[in-house]
């Protein structure tokens, strides 16, 4: 579901890293976190994403990584 090259690369001024949760008894993972962060920070425009198995994608506008606490976009 997520692109090998953005799960832990960087592109389009973001550097993205995915975390796989752990595999089920069947070597199956059904739960992730992937984020996008900017490079470089900046007061305007750029904001860190943040979306997981629920499909969800968060966001904040504050220089740090998005987490499951904040509000989904288009809040």
């Amino acid at each position: 579901m997520v692109d090998s090259g953005l799960a832990g690369g960087t592109k389009d001024l973001y550097a993205f890293t995915y975390t796989p949760g752990r595999r089920d008894a069947a070597g199956r993972i059904e739960t992730y976190t992937l984020t996008a962060r900017p490079l470089k920070f900046r007061r305007w425009g750029l904001q860190s994403f943040f979306t997981d198995e629920t499909r969800v994608i968060r966001y904040t506008a504050e220089d740090r990584p998005a987490t499951a606490k904040d509000p989904p976009i288009g809040y």
